[in-house]
């Protein structure tokens, strides 16, 4: 006998309660932190093993053969910091070793905040909150710390999102090593960072401020010089084996020093004027930005070790460096009373510098220009920017020494070969326009390096910025006296006053512009949640100055 037909009213019926079925087992799964909300292991079995038994043995291994020197006088007290290296374990476990055998037997912190660079995804003006409930390992799950982590993404320039940790080794390398040693493992934070300036560099330091208490501990992950062709750095020429090796530690020992005399403009400074390729650059200046808020920070260099000492070549090889930082109960609420978190949404502020850049006669400009030409030079015949200034810069006149921020753009036959500048007034001019020639020249991604054939066929133009002022109505912005900077977010162009005129654009043109290269909507700058900053420049090039 066949079966009557359902009516309608069923089968709606039906499909309500199997929607509720699969509604409440993704919720169940979600809270148990199944699918998305554990982010699972990405690097076991490439950049340590796979299976828990040889990654216990082997963690543990590591930490038996550390033994690392730290003064007398600080024995005993667990490290605020460690500064580890985050390359595969066949090369850099045992200096990160060096590091987390200070922490053997010491109580369990609380939370443990982890910094490293973002090696899959670009993130400019931006860090990322992994936006998970838990990592796991072959030793286990590490659970976040979730009100830490919600603290950090209500201030500038902290967002919490997945994507960049999806992939991401640097952070993970470390969690075994935290499973060790305290196997009920602390919560942790984890912030991969993107590229930031120095005024952004601060407000994250700030931000970061609120969870480094007492019990906090700071890991910050990084490798140090990547030297050789896929890198696209090999300052040293034709030298090799250990003359090689010598030149590559005296650059990392060089930033070392500034590291170990808590000096994060020294850093930035280093940084862009022998292009070393630190990838955990930007988390090393936040964490310098926080310690060089008290003279009680002491941090201590444990040691330095290089990939070439594994494979037997220093012409394509990494270093690597532990270090950690000491500091007292007390210089933990220095630092916090010395920096102001800026709340997610706010405005960048200006510099407050007083004056801004000088107004430049012709001579000053043309020793400019001539300063410049002779860095993309330099640059361009060690394809890399080059390890220091001239001496004669120290006798050019006092108006080019006045802190300004600097934009170096390269042409040829009247296209664009390079740009790269400094938007705040952190440098004095004439070492800026230095750093940005020889950066445009040779580190500006979108171009191929200049090559020394092709420097005399350039022309050289300088935009010397005045500080930034945040724009209460776009009726304020002039079309050819304005530059304009747009962020949101993560998100944050430029354009030069000189972009507008030569491209014929009314104001709402540059700021639909300006948007565009910043990644955002173009018409993102009529929303109220979009911050608009302008700024003028004294822009003079080659050709008007009968240099070129």
């Amino acid at each position: 006998m066949a079966s009557r037909p359902k009516s309608p009213r069923l089968l709606y019926l039906a499909w309500l309660a199997a929607v509720a079925l699969v509604a409440f087992a993704l919720t169940s799964r979600c809270a148990r932190g199944d699918l998305e909300l554990t982010r699972p292991a990405a690097a076991a079995g490439t950049f340590y093993p796979a299976a828990e038994g040889e990654l216990r043995r082997a963690v543990a291994g590591y930490l038996d053969q550390a033994r690392p020197d730290v003064p007398s006088e600080l024995r005993g007290q667990r490290p605020r910091a460690l500064i580890v290296p985050h390359a595969g374990y066949t090369y850099s476990a045992r200096t990160a070793a060096q590091c987390y055998k200070l922490l053997q037997g010491a109580p369990r912190p609380s939370p443990v905040v982890l910094m490293g660079p973002s090696h899959y995804t670009h993130m400019l003006g931006a860090c990322s909150v992994a936006d998970y409930t838990e990592y796991r390992t072959p030793l286990g799950t590490l659970t976040l710390d979730e009100n830490a982590c919600r603290k950090l993404a209500e201030h500038e320039p902290f967002h919490r999102t997945r994507l960049p940790h999806q992939r991401e080794h640097c952070l993970e390398v470390q969690l075994p090593f935290i499973q060790v040693l305290w196997p009920d493992a602390p919560p942790i934070v984890p912030i991969l960072v993107g590229q930031l300036d120095a005024e952004e560099s601060r407000r994250a330091a700030a931000a970061l401020s609120l969870i480094m208490d007492e019990d906090a501990l700071l890991i910050v992950s990084t490798d140090f010089t990547h030297y050789g062709a896929r890198f696209g750095f090999r300052p040293f020429g034709a030298a090799d084996g250990e003359e090689l090796r010598d030149r590559i530690r005296a650059l990392d020992m060089e930033g070392v020093r500034h590291i170990e005399a808590r000096d994060p403009e020294a850093f930035r400074e280093y940084l862009g004027r022998t292009g070393a390729t630190i990838c955990g650059r930007m988390a090393v200046g936040m964490a310098l930005e926080l310690f060089s808020r008290s003279a009680s920070c002491r941090p201590v260099f444990l040691q330095w070790a290089n990939s070439g000492a594994v494979t037997g070549r220093y012409t394509d090889c990494v270093s690597y460096v532990a270090m950690a930082v000491y500091a007292p109960p007390e210089a933990l609420e220095e630092i916090r009373g010395s920096l102001s978190p800026q709340p997610l949404g706010a405005a960048p502020q200006a510099s407050d510098a007083a004056g801004g850049p000088p107004t430049l006669g012709a001579e000053q400009k043309r020793a400019l220009l001539a300063l410049a030409r002779r860095s993309v030079a330099e640059a361009a015949e060690r394809q890399a920017p080059q390890d220091g200034p001239p001496d004669e810069m120290d006798r050019l006149p006092e108006a080019l020494h006045a802190r300004c921020g600097a934009f170096v753009t390269l042409k040829r036959d009247g296209r664009l070969r390079g740009c790269i500048g400094r938007i705040m007034p952190e440098q004095p001019l004439c070492r800026c326009v230095w750093d940005v020639a020889a950066l445009a020249a040779v580190r500006d991604r979108r171009f191929a390096p200049v090559s020394t054939s092709e420097v005399d066929a350039l022309s050289i133009e300088i935009s010397v910025l005045e500080p930034p002022l945040k724009v209460g109505d776009t009726e304020e912005i002039e079309v050819g006296r304005d530059g304009l900077i747009v962020s949101k977010g993560r998100h944050s162009g430029i354009l030069l006053p000189q972009v507008a005129t030569a491209n014929g654009w009314n104001r709402a043109q540059f700021l639909d512009n300006t948007c565009l290269k910043a990644g955002l909507p173009r018409d993102a700058w009529r929303s109220g949640d979009v911050t608009i900053l302008r700024f003028t420049a004294q822009v003079f090039g080659e050709q008007e100055s009968g240099l070129h």
